[in-house]
């Protein structure tokens, strides 16, 4: 951190006012902004940017007035920490799937596991309809539904795929997160290798290009159904090719 961005701390610590504090918020709003933009697969169905973001201001002035040096941690790790639990606990209260609809998408993807492991390959929609006992008609339903609850399921391919590392701001220091991290970050690149060009492509413009399944639809000229088709069936590839990297001893 900065000499002059410690100097305000240790000012506002010493003599607090609204003013300094609200240029300390100014200061450290990118690490607001950086969540936000990581997490935005999360809440875009059902919250804003500027929504995560004023939360996230509630909490980076919370951080600001409690902060203590003498705690022995940096300040941008503390105003991560803090402001990413926030941010999570947010996103959680906005949530409003269904139950039912949980349920669904937990007894399809283990359907499409179990059914990729004993084929030793991708199961196709017909194969994973038959195999659930269910007609393609409602596994595409039940695909357009799992879309929004599917997000949560690749909040890594936002966070460590982005461009806004948390070690790249060496907030974090510790080597084995360091070690884990890039361990991760290697996996999650080899299944997205897994991939099909249009699974690719969806999962490229949504989490890359920040675009919604409403415009996705559009570029690719199909209907808003047939995205939530592929953005579902992508996580479920991912998740498995994760589990068998895990499994491996990646």
């Amino acid at each position: 951190m900065e000499q002059a961005l410690k100097n305000k701390l240790t000012a506002y610590r010493n003599n607090p006012s609204v003013e300094l504090r609200n240029e300390l918020v100014l200061d450290f709003t990118y690490i607001i902004k950086k969540i936000a933009k990581s997490t935005r697969g999360l809440y875009q169905n059902y919250a804003t940017f500027d929504d995560v973001v004023n939360n996230g201001v509630i909490t980076l002035i919370d951080v600001i007035e409690k902060y203590d040096d003498s705690k022995g941690m940096e300040f941008e790790a503390y105003a991560y920490t803090r402001v990413k639990q926030a941010t999570i606990d947010y996103i959680r209260k906005q949530d409003y799937l269904p139950r039912r609809v949980r349920q669904t998408a937990r007894d399809v993807s283990k359907a499409f596991n179990e059914l990729a492991n004993e084929l030793m390959r991708e199961p196709t929609d017909t194969e994973l309809a038959k195999y659930m006992g269910i007609t393609t008609e409602e596994l595409n339903h039940h695909y357009s539904e799992m879309s929004t609850g599917n997000f949560l399921s690749v909040e890594e391919l936002s966070i460590y795929l982005s461009n806004d590392d948390y070690e790249d701001h060496k907030i974090d220091n510790d080597p084995k997160a360091v070690f884990e991290r890039k361990e991760l970050k290697e996996a999650l690149i080899k299944a997205i290798k897994t991939l099909n060009e249009k699974e690719r492509l969806v999962v490229s413009l949504f989490y890359y290009e920040d675009l919604k399944l409403k415009e996705i639809a559009e570029v690719l000229e199909v209907s808003d159904a047939r995205v939530s088709q592929i953005h579902s069936r992508a996580v479920m590839k991912l998740k498995q090719t994760l589990i068998n990297e895990m499994e491996g001893g990646f």
